[in-house]
C-alpha cells in the first residue's frame, strides 16, 4: 500500500505560511488595477458563462458584456474566445458563494456588474488565482523534497514563489490564466514523479488526468506529456531486454489508458470546440500564429526587453540544476525528462509569432515548468546544504540568505515597476521596458556593457556583428515588420526603421548628429561603410524604402551600394532632389538582420526606412483560406445552433 504524502515540518510549514502571506501582501498593495481585462477579460468569461448561462457557449456573452477585440465575429468565424476554461475552475467557487449569498452586485443597475461581465463579482472571484499561485509552491515544495530534503526544498518553493513570473500572476494579472497552469502543471509533475518513483495500479490514469487538466489551461501543456513518455519507454526497455511480451503488451495498454485518461479530462474544451466551430482540434489564433521552423530561442531566454532568464535570474540556478540532474546517472531518470520538457516548451514559445508576449511580465509562458524549474534550484541548494554539513558554519546559510533577500527584493521590484508601466492594459514600449525599470540604476554599466544579465545572448551577438554587447538590449528586442498573425495584415506603424530617434542604437557608422536638410530631420552617410542591425519579423520583404536628403548645394548624384545578409541588393544612384530610394528585396529574411550601405560621390542622409510587402501581399494570399475557414464555421454553427421551427419535430 502506498505511503500517504507526508506533511511538512513545523518550520517548513511556518516558511511555507509566510510566503504565502507575502503573496496576499502583495496582492493587497499591487499597483495594478485588479479588475479583468485584456486576455484575462477573456479567460474569465468562461467561469461567468458557466455559472449565469450554465454553458460554455459565448454568444450571450458578447451581446450582454463588452467584446472590445471583436471575437463575436472575426475574419476565421463567430463567436470564438481564444483562451481556455481551466483557470476558472479556481474562480468559480467564489462566485458560486457569491451568487449563493446575494451579494450586492447582483442587483446593480448595470447588467454587466448584475451579470459578472466586470465589477465586484469578477474582481473577487479572480483571487482564485492567489491560490493556484500558493498552491504551486506548495508542489514545488513536495517535488523538491522527496529528492533531495526539506532545506532545499523550501529554498527552491520559496524562489519560485517570489523570484520568478509566478509571483507577478498571483497576485497582479489575477485574471490572467497563468497561475492556474502554473498550479496544474506542477500537479502533473508532482504525479509523474510519485509514479515514476511508486508505480500504482491507477498511476498511468492519474498521470493522463493531470495532463488533461493542465491542457485544460492552456492546450500547450500538452508537451508535458514527454514527462510520462520517458517513463513509459524506459520501462520498455527494460521490459524488452527481459524478453516479457506479456509485460510489454500491458505497458502497451498501460500507454492507451493515459492517452484516453488526457482527452478525457481534456474532453470539455474539445467538445466547446466542436459545439461552437465544428472542429476537435481547434487553434483559435490561426495556422500562422507558431513558426516552427523559425524559433526564436537566443531571444525567449537572452533577450533583455522580454527574456526568461534575463528578467528571472534565479532561473540560470535553475537551468545548471536540471543539466546537474541529467548529467549524473543516479539522478538521470529525473533530470533528463525535466529537461527534455524545459527544452520542448522553450522551442513551442520561441516558435510562437509574438514570443515577446506584448504585455505583462516576461516569462509567462513558461508557468507550467515552474515546477520543474524548483526541482533544479533544489538540486544546487541540496549541494549548498551538504557542504555546509561537511564543514559547519554560517558562511553558506548566509550566502542562501543573501540570495533570498537580494533577489527577492529584485524580482518584487521589477514586477511592482512593470505593473505600473503596464496598468489599465497599456503596453509599455518594450525596447524602453528594461531601461525605465532599472535604467537609473545600472546606466553606467549599461552604457560600456550592455545588460549583464543578457551577455549569454549578447556577448556571442556582439562578436558576431563587431558592436558592443548593449546594441543587443535592442535588435533582440520586439520585432519589425510585424503582420497580424490572424489576417498576415502587415502594420505600417511596425514596419518602419527610424534613423534618427527610435532605433539609433542599431546604426553603426552613421554620423552622431542629426541633422534637418529639406525640411526633414536625417541622419547622414558621407563616402563610406555603415551598417543597420534590424530585427525582422516576416521573412517576406518586396522591397525597402527609405527617405532620403541631399544638402542644399549638392550638384553631382550619390550611388549608394546595398546588401541583406548574403543578398547584395545592387548599387543605386540619389540625384540632388531625390526624397526616396525603393531597393527589390528578392529572398527571405528573418530574425536579426544586417543591411550594410556604401555610399560613394558624397554625403547622403536617411530618415526612415519602411518594409514593403511582396505581391501579392501575404494577407491576399491568406484572405482565400480566411473565408473557407469562417464560411464552413459559420455554416456549422447556423446549423449547429439554428432556433427550433413550427415545423420541427
Amino acid at each position: 500500500m502506498r505511503s500517504p504524502v507526508r506533511l511538512p515540518s513545523r518550520g517548513a510549514r511556518w516558511v511555507l505560511a509566510g510566503t504565502f502571506v507575502w503573496l496576499v501582501v502583495l496582492a493587497i498593495v499591487e499597483p495594478m488595477n485588479a479588475g479583468v481585462h485584456g486576455d484575462g477579460y477573456y479567460t474569465w468569461l468562461w467561469a461567468r458563462s458557466i455559472v449565469f448561462d450554465r454553458d460554455v457557449d459565448f454568444e450571450a456573452d458578447y451581446r450582454l458584456c463588452d467584446d472590445p477585440w471583436g471575437l463575436a465575429h472575426t475574419d476565421q468565424g463567430d463567436v470564438i474566445n481564444q483562451w481556455n476554461p481551466g483557470p476558472s475552475l479556481f474562480w468559480i467557487p467564489i462566485l458560486l458563494f457569491d451568487v449563493a449569498t446575494d451579494h450586492p452586485a447582483l442587483h446593480h443597475r448595470d447588467p454587466r456588474y448584475a451579470n459578472g461581465c466586470i465589477g465586484p463579482l469578477a474582481e473577487r472571484a479572480v483571487h482564485g488565482s492567489l491560490l493556484a499561485g500558493f498552491l504551486t509552491v506548495v508542489l514545488a515544495y513536495l517535488v523538491a523534497r522527496r529528492a533531495f530534503g526539506e532545506s532545499a526544498a523550501l529554498f527552491a518553493a520559496v524562489a519560485i514563489g517570489v523570484m520568478s513570473p509566478l509571483s507577478y500572476y498571483t497576485t497582479m494579472l489575477l485574471s490572467y490564466g497563468h497561475a492556474a497552469s502554473a498550479c496544474t502543471g506542477g500537479l502533473a509533475v508532482w504525479v509523474w514523479d510519485r509514479e515514476r518513483r511508486t508505480p500504482s495500479r491507477w498511476g498511468w490514469v492519474w498521470m493522463g488526468a493531470a495532463t488533461g487538466l493542465a491542457m485544460l489551461t492552456r492546450p500547450q501543456n500538452g508537451v508535458l506529456a514527454i514527462l510520462p513518455l520517458c517513463l513509459w519507454l524506459e520501462r520498455a526497455y527494460v521490459t524488452l531486454r527481459a524478453g516479457d511480451r506479456r509485460a510489454l503488451a500491458r505497458l502497451v495498454g498501460m500507454g492507451v489508458v493515459y492517452v484516453a485518461a488526457t482527452l478525457l479530462v481534456f474532453a470539455p474544451q474539445m467538445l466547446q470546440w466542436w459545439d461552437s466551430q465544428g472542429e476537435l482540434f481547434f487553434l483559435p489564433q490561426g495556422r500562422q500564429y507558431l513558426r516552427w521552423g523559425a524559433p526564436r530561442i537566443v531571444q525567449i531566454l537572452f533577450s533583455t526587453t522580454n527574456g526568461l532568464l534575463v528578467w528571472n535570474p534565479i532561473l540560470y540556478l535553475a537551468l545548471i540544476g536540471l543539466v546537474m540532474l541529467a548529467w549524473q546517472r543516479r539522478t538521470r531518470s529525473l533530470g533528463l525528462p525535466l529537461l527534455l520538457l524545459v527544452a520542448a516548451m522553450t522551442y513551442v514559445n520561441a516558435s510562437v509569432f509574438d514570443w515577446w508576449g506584448a504585455i505583462g511580465f516576461p516569462g509567462r509562458r513558461f508557468d507550467s515548468v515552474l515546477v520543474p524549474f524548483a526541482i533544479g534550484i533544489a538540486a544546487v541548494a541540496e549541494r549548498v546544504v551538504r557542504a555546509q554539513r561537511q564543514r559547519p558554519g554560517v558562511g553558506l546559510v548566509a550566502l542562501a540568505t543573501v540570495v533570498i533577500v537580494a533577489l527577492g527584493a529584485w524580482s518584487t521590484g521589477t514586477q511592482v515597476a512593470v505593473a505600473t508601466a503596464t496598468r489599465l492594459d497599456l503596453a509599455h514600449r518594450s525596447d524602453r521596458m528594461w531601461h525605465d525599470v532599472w535604467g537609473r540604476v545600472t546606466r553606467p554599466l549599461w552604457e560600456h556593457v550592455g545588460n549583464p544579465l543578457a551577455w549569454p545572448g549578447s556577448i556571442p551577438f556582439a562578436l558576431r556583428y563587431g558592436v558592443s554587447p548593449r546594441v543587443w538590449d535592442f535588435a533582440g528586442a520586439q520585432e519589425l515588420f510585424l503582420h497580424d498573425w490572424l489576417t498576415l495584415r502587415r502594420r505600417p506603424e511596425d514596419a518602419t526603421f527610424d534613423f534618427v530617434e527610435r532605433h539609433q542604437e542599431l546604426l553603426v557608422g552613421f554620423e552622431e548628429d542629426v541633422r534637418t536638410v529639406r525640411g526633414r530631420r536625417v541622419r547622414g552617410v558621407r563616402a563610406q561603410y555603415a551598417r543597420m542591425i534590424v530585427p525582422i519579423s516576416w521573412p517576406e520583404i518586396g522591397a525597402m524604402r527609405f527617405t532620403v536628403a541631399r544638402p542644399d548645394d549638392a550638384t553631382g548624384p550619390v550611388h549608394v551600394w546595398l546588401a541583406i545578409d548574403d543578398e547584395d541588393l545592387g548599387s543605386f544612384r540619389i540625384d540632388p532632389d531625390e526624397r526616396e530610394l525603393r531597393v527589390p528585396v528578392r529572398g527571405e529574411h528573418q530574425g536579426i538582420v544586417e543591411i550594410r550601405m556604401r555610399v560613394v560621390g558624397g554625403w547622403v542622409g536617411f530618415g526612415t526606412l519602411e518594409f514593403l510587402d511582396v505581391h501579392p501581399t501575404p494577407q491576399e494570399r491568406e484572405a482565400p483560406h480566411l473565408r473557407e475557414v469562417a464560411e464552413r464555421r459559420r455554416a456549422w454553427r447556423a446549423a449547429r445552433h439554428a432556433e427550433p421551427t413550427a415545423e420541427s419535430p
